[in-house]
């Protein structure tokens, strides 16, 4: 039709005497375009299908699963733990089809007496932070970033790399953030990878996650390989005095932020790169560790909650969510964190999102070919944008991605972010209705959150809370609540709160 219409133009035809031929074209193309346009939404519709798959009755076969894998976590021998060197611990709970359950040691709450300075060391992820705090009668009197986000070097991360690589880059870290006039710290240690501990200064890795795969490091203390490089670099007036996962930290820092409503607290959630969740359990209730009973009445767990369902009974894994733990390094280990953490959002939906741009609109060689090409950061501004246009979308694709769009293909691209976002709020809130409900106080409870899917992502907090609502029908009195620095600060609160445990 394109080129009939350019022959019109060049000759000296009219549509006078061309007449029913052009109608005839005009029709011809009007049924092209409109078959075109049903693929078209066939196409995008079999996508967004693939992700829109946890109704409410879903979710609360999930919240049950969850449930059953966190008390067989809690059964499993504590003996395994004691003696066989706790990196067997993750392996057995995958034989049993449980979650590592992994005790902190934490058992304190805050009392308001808590006074003195001390080092925040945070290693989350590919990044260090390190933070001094100032407590003075149980408030944070300071909170000073003494280093943000400092990348870790690709080589110490990699295989190649070595723990005392990785230890000695921590600790000169620690050593710069001793407060002026002084070589004497204490430190509290946020070390957001699955440990297995047995006491609040001791934390054998069990495994790396987050695409970290440093050498020398699993099955071993991190405790003592950070003592042993503090005093390598020349700072052995500086002592671990509490190692914890960054939920723990969170949750621990929540209740400093709402003290009045301290033992609502039941949990501390991160979703950002990674995505875990700790909580408050009943001593008597955590079998493999019967003598903290003795000395507790309660104790916060530290989930591991990646690992959950790695059988896949119950989640639903589709086609982009196989390709990504196929192609990762990890494969076959975190589904539940590849499902909704940020290392792994941006992925899914670059995935999703070559699938409908080829076979939507033929598209053939993609700009975003590369495996995590797409950050979650990106996926986020076009899940996001609201513009009449969606010109944010045209956008970043024009500039990182050197392609043009047009406003239906941006339709299609902001329906499929969303419903990825979408979905991992879902799964979210799953986690936190499993948490609320075996505490008994999903009538009323807080759960403090910390990290970018939650913090920069509206949409995961609407999605989630229309979740529970879904899960919880006669109501609940469920909130989620962000935690400023959370997992940088909580570790120097419990060095403070167990420092003389």
């Amino acid at each position: 039709y394109g080129q009939y219409l350019g022959y019109c133009k060049m000759s000296a035809v009219n549509w006078d005497q061309l007449g029913s031929t052009a109608v005839v074209a005009g029709v011809m193309l009007s049924y092209a375009l409109l078959k075109r346009q049903g693929r078209n939404s066939a196409d995008l519709q079999r996508i967004l299908n693939d992700f829109e798959t946890l109704d409410g009755a879903t979710l609360k076969g999930i919240v049950a699963s969850l449930q059953d894998e966190m008390n067989s976590g809690l059964k499993k021998d504590k003996e395994l733990i004691k003696e066989e060197g706790l990196h067997a611990l993750k392996n057995k709970a995958r034989m049993q089809d449980s979650l590592a359950m992994i005790p902190s040691f934490v058992t304190r709450y805050p009392t308001g007496n808590e006074t003195g300075t001390y080092i925040a060391l945070d290693l989350g992820g590919s990044t260090i932070r390190t933070r001094r705090v100032r407590l003075e009668k149980g408030k944070v009197a300071e909170n000073t970033a003494v280093e943000t986000d400092i990348l870790i070097p690709a080589k110490i991360r990699s295989q190649e790399g070595q723990g005392d690589e990785l230890f000695d880059f921590l600790a000169t870290r620690a050593k710069a953030a001793l407060p002026a006039g002084t070589d004497q710290a204490n430190v509290g240690f946020t070390f957001s990878f699955p440990i297995a501990q047995k006491s609040i200064t001791n934390g054998v890795l069990l495994s790396w996650t987050k695409e970290i795969a440093t050498a020398g490091v699993v099955g071993n203390d991190v405790v003592q390989l950070l003592q042993q490089a503090l005093a390598r670099v020349g700072a052995p007036g500086i002592q671990v005095a509490a190692i914890c996962n960054d939920t723990v930290g969170t949750l621990v820092a929540t209740m400093y932020q709402v003290p009045d409503q301290a033992k609502k607290v039941v949990g501390g959630l991160i979703v950002g790169t990674g995505s875990n969740m700790a909580y408050w359990e009943k001593s008597k209730d955590i079998v493999k560790l019967p003598e903290a009973a003795e000395y507790c009445s309660q104790m916060i767990i530290n989930m591991e909650w990646g690992n959950f369902d790695e059988r896949e009974k119950v989640l639903p894994i589709n086609g982009y969510d196989e390709a990504m733990n196929e192609a990762s390094e990890r494969k076959g280990y975190q589904l539940f964190e590849k499902m909704i953490s940020g290392q792994y959002i941006g992925e899914l939906c670059r995935l999703a999102l070559i699938d409908y741009l080829r076979s939507t609109w033929n598209w053939g060689e993609v700009s975003f070919d590369r495996i995590y090409s797409v950050s979650g950061e990106s996926a986020s501004i076009a899940a996001h944008d609201d513009t009449a246009e969606l010109t944010k979308i045209e956008d970043l694709f024009r500039s990182k991605f050197q392609s043009r769009t047009t406003l239906d293909m941006r339709k299609g691209i902001k329906q499929i972010c969303y419903t990825v976002f979408k979905r991992a709020a879902r799964l979210l809130a799953a986690g936190v209705a499993a948490i609320a409900s075996k505490t008994n106080m999903q009538k009323d409870c807080i759960i403090g959150v910390v990290g970018s899917v939650w913090e920069k992502n509206p949409c995961v907090q609407k999605e989630c809370m229309a979740a529970l609502d879904d899960i919880f029908e006669q109501g609940h009195g469920i909130r989620l609540i962000i935690t400023p620095d959370g997992s940088v600060i909580g570790p120097a609160l419990i060095a403070a709160l167990h420092g003389d445990h």
